[in-house]
């Protein structure tokens, strides 16, 4: 049975989320949450196809205190810059505070390593997936 679930988007961004989907966030839900973005990155970069540029960059935003930030921190590993679990990075913002999000999608060709026309999207769906556990984001894009 669907559930009926609201969204509204503003700038690509989830402002407000209404849906009777919300899951509990732990740790089997974030590894759904993974799952559910890798899939989807597989039908976004059909869409896309060959189409790598622009290139640039898109991370998510988060405070601090999320349950997201504590559970990596927790069960996460240490690499040389990032806090990481399985296909989640996370490093502090030291100029906005709170932390930056990364989604780390296993690149199979250039545009899937490049293009704002694949990463964008899947941003937007990884924000999505996050907003069902109740974590609060803001997406950020740079052109390169």
């Amino acid at each position: 049975m669907t559930q009926p679930i609201s969204i509204t988007l503003t700038d690509g961004n989830v402002i407000a989320m209404s849906t009777t989907m919300h899951k509990e966030f732990n740790k089997e839900s974030l590894d759904w949450v993974i799952d559910e973005t890798l899939k989807s990155g597989k039908e976004i970069s059909k869409s896309v196809g060959e189409n790598w540029f622009p290139c640039g960059f898109v991370n998510l935003h988060t405070d601090g205190r999320s349950e997201l930030v504590k559970f990596i921190k927790k069960h996460g590993e240490q690499d040389s810059f990032y806090l990481r679990y399985k296909n989640i990075d996370i490093s502090k913002d030291d100029f906005r505070g709170g932390y930056s999000v990364y989604f780390r999608y296993p690149a199979t060709n250039a545009t899937e390593q490049q293009s704002l026309n694949f990463k964008d999207p899947l941003y937007q769906v990884f924000q999505k997936y996050l907003a069902l556990l109740n974590i609060n984001t803001s997406k950020e894009s740079r052109m390169d």
